[in-house]
């Protein structure tokens, strides 16, 4: 299983806001492209690799890889909404369904 990402853009466009990557004058990763896609992708560091940080994270949290995706998604979601974005990039968490 792996993060489902709709590559919106909006967490980079925080990173630099809450100092986990240098900003850029809008207060966004200085990374982050015209078009939502991640200018250093491939080599871009563990903070903005959801996949590892959930393993690195979750047992803190005493979720399932499953649980620590959906409340990752349930801040996507909410990031999205507040910056009025299109509703294109919400992301279907009943998609995981329900067992852990």
């Amino acid at each position: 299983m792996d993060f489902q990402c709709s590559k919106c853009g909006a967490c980079c466009r925080r990173a630099g806001q809450l100092g986990l990557m240098p900003q850029r004058a809008d207060g966004a990763c200085i990374h982050l492209a015209e078009d939502n896609t991640c200018k250093i992708y491939e080599t871009r560091p563990l903070v903005c690799r959801v996949n590892e940080m959930a393993e690195i994270n979750r047992p803190a949290f005493n979720m399932t890889k499953k649980e620590y995706f959906k409340m990752s998604n349930s801040i996507c979601n909410q990031w999205i909404k507040e910056d009025k974005m299109d509703e294109k990039y919400l992301i279907d968490i009943e998609a995981y369904g329900t067992d852990p």
